[in-house]
């Protein structure tokens, strides 16, 4: 049951918890006393004393505890107008201040929050009843509040760095390519590096992402579109799979290598095989008596060989993490084969499980045959195999003798063909520019020479060779004479003297390269200037002939421009004389029955003109008003029927007649 409460109630009751706390040595009575006396709660007790202790006996007097919640229905209609109009008004002012789709400034937060606080005292109008009719959420307004009580009217502010609206979506073209690349790539690489992806994709897109002013892309919205795609997460579980780690397309992609202990004859011995991962394929395998990187380098190199002949190209090759398969002699001999080297990962023999499978089904096939039948029969095959190409080579020798050579289509190699076609003078000058180069090239080399004879340079001539033949003999030249002008002054050492002779001529070649630049940018500079007086000119030419071949629209624009030019003498008198021509071209075309018809036409049409048609002409002035236009149109009216008046006679009869017939 629901007690209303009376201000005097509350303060009586929370008056004598104040007693208790400060003079509970001459009271007898508790807290739980007191809540049972006046039928209400220890918690409500206690917070009214609080209450009393904090703000004093006036906070009794202005607020009205207890009051009974009442839904706006139950207001009247004048409390009822009231909270309407306050509504109304907040909302006009959100829409007016902030707009529908922006956020709050803090000071129509703080103006909300007491707007809310008071409709709720004066008018009892629930929380949940100004929510619904602002519209907005409560969890804010909470929110707001909280801020506002902690921190003041600066916590209202809006202090997220997250964009104001929405991120700007990509064009559909750069989405497209951003995840057909996510495609290839986990098509190719597997799991996409997020870091390595977005370097690798602004590279290879950078002219597309220019077009569209995203060089700087970041890997944040890169990964936002591949995570739509569903081809990027956080984190990913290791892959799995009989194939394991690693996928490979053609012969030679991939080759597998692995060692085993097999034991034979009572000893053990280090197996090393080779296989093509796609062809499983042995490429090679050998038996040492123990493992180390050359033993390693010397089975790849039997591989690579033998790959060579199948007509193989190793692009990889896959290894555990042994100790010899992770020496650096490998590493640099892999480097200089151009081929990348792979390991599998720890503890994963999925990674060259066709290998691993290999060597179980070779154990088990020594184990169970008999081991001298395999030696006899590897042994053969070893004789067989060099009798087999011993016998070829020598057919090959015989075949080579007796080779005739096959001529082309028309009975001629491509080199009787080159010498019948290309007449002897242009022969004679390729020779002779060949034999130019070839006499400069000899010459910078003995210039190349005597500079490091005289000058002596303490480091091996052939690095001197290889770094000055890029550069040209007139800058060496020149860079020896400066050397030799400073070596008068000052005294250098040999590798000073090298220094400061390669810094002279790289300064050398780069003023060159630079004058060259400006050069062409001087050359790119003109030929633009002499493109666009092309251009001018040819549209001089084009308007001259849309003039000749269209005399009524000229005529029509030079009325309008000699109506809003009328008040300078020069145009008035340039645009006279191209009325007179136009019409003149104009009434050629038509008989002497017709031109005067045509003539009323166009005087009609200039009396009843009051505005201008041409875009140009309206981009250039106005019309005059009033008097003024009604004395120009007169004029031209007045030009045109003199112009005809002395045209008239040369307008032959019957013209339409005779373009008829």
């Amino acid at each position: 049951m629901y007690i209303r409460r009376q201000p005097e109630d509350i303060f009586r009751v929370a008056n004598l918890a104040v007693a208790k706390k400060f003079f509970d040595n001459l009271i007898d009575t508790t807290i739980k006393d007191i809540a049972e006396r006046f039928s209400v709660s220890e918690k409500q007790v206690h917070f009214w004393k609080r209450r009393l202790i904090e703000e004093g006996p006036k906070i009794f007097s202005r607020l009205k505890p207890g009051r009974k919640k009442e839904d706006i229905s139950s207001l009247n209609d004048n409390e009822r107008l009231l909270v309407y109009e306050v509504i109304n008004n907040l909302l006009i002012e959100e829409k007016r201040g902030a707009g529908r789709n922006q956020k709050f400034t803090a000071e129509f937060k703080e103006k909300l929050l007491k707007e809310r606080d008071r409709l709720k005292e004066d008018n009892a109008l629930t929380y949940e009843d100004f929510y619904r009719l602002m519209g907005i959420s409560p969890r804010s307004t909470r929110s707001w509040s909280c801020e506002l009580r902690q921190e003041g009217p600066e916590g209202l502010k809006d202090h997220s760095r997250a964009p104001k609206n929405r991120p700007k979506k990509l064009s559909q073209e750069l989405i497209d390519k951003i995840v057909g690349y996510g495609k290839a790539w986990k098509r190719h690489r597997g799991r996409i590096n997020l870091t390595e992806f977005g370097v690798s994709f602004r590279w290879k897109y950078r002219n597309l992402l220019a077009k569209y002013c995203k060089t700087n892309l970041s890997d944040k919205t890169i990964a936002r579109y591949l995570k739509e795609a569903g081809l990027y997460w956080e984190k990913e579980e290791k892959p799995g799979g009989k194939r394991g780690a690693f996928r490979y397309y053609f012969p030679g992609a991939q080759a597998l290598i692995d060692t085993t202990v097999v034991t034979i004859l009572g000893l053990k011995v280090r197996l090393i095989g080779i296989m093509d991962a796609f062809s499983r394929d042995i490429l090679h395998q050998e038996a040492f008596l123990s493992e180390n990187a050359e033993k390693v380098i010397k089975s790849i190199k039997v591989s690579l060989r033998k790959a060579g002949r199948l007509g193989i190209k190793v692009l990889s090759l896959v290894s555990d993490h042994g100790r010899s398969y992770k020496a650096k002699r490998i590493w640099g001999y892999l480097r200089g084969e151009k081929i990348y080297r792979i390991f599998s990962p720890p503890y994963w023999p999925q990674g060259k499980a066709a290998l691993e499978r290999y060597f179980r089904t070779l154990k088990e096939g020594i184990t169970r045959r008999s081991k001298i039948v395999l030696l006899i029969k590897g042994i053969i095959l070893w004789i067989k195999e060099r009798i087999a190409l011993t016998c070829l080579n020598l057919v090959l020798i015989g075949f080579n003798s007796e080779y005739e050579k096959k001529k082309g289509i028309d009975g001629k190699s491509p080199l009787d063909r080159l010498d019948q076609e290309v007449s002897p003078v242009y022969k004679e000058a390729v020779g002779k520019i060949f034999k130019e180069e070839e006499r400069e090239s000899q010459l910078k080399a003995e210039l190349i020479s005597s500079i490091c004879k005289e000058f002596g340079f303490g480091m091996k001539i052939e690095r001197v060779k290889r770094y000055l033949k890029v550069y040209r003999k007139e800058i060496i030249e020149k860079g020896a004479g400066v050397l030799r002008r400073k070596l008068v002054v000052e005294e250098l050492k040999p590798n000073n003297r090298w220094y400061y002779l390669s810094k002279v001529i790289e300064n050398m070649e780069k003023e060159r390269k630079e004058a060259e630049i400006h050069r062409a940018k001087e050359t790119i500079y003109q030929e633009k200037e002499k493109s666009k007086a092309q251009e001018e000119r040819r549209k001089i030419e084009e308007e001259k002939l849309w003039y000749e071949t269209h005399p009524e629209e000229a005529l029509e624009e030079a009325i309008e421009w000699r109506l809003v030019m009328s008040d300078n003498t020069f145009a008035r008198r340039h645009y006279d004389n191209m009325i007179t021509a136009n019409l003149t071209k104009i009434l050629m075309r038509h008989s002497s029955f017709t031109a005067g018809l045509r003539v009323n036409k166009i005087c009609m049409r200039i009396q009843e003109k009051e505005r201008l048609e041409n875009n140009r002409v309206i981009k250039g002035g106005s019309l005059p008003s009033g008097n003024k236009l009604r004395t120009d149109k007169e004029m031209l009216v007045n030009l045109i029927r003199q112009s005809y008046g002395q045209c008239k006679g040369s307008i032959p009869a019957f013209q339409g007649l005779r373009a008829v017939i």
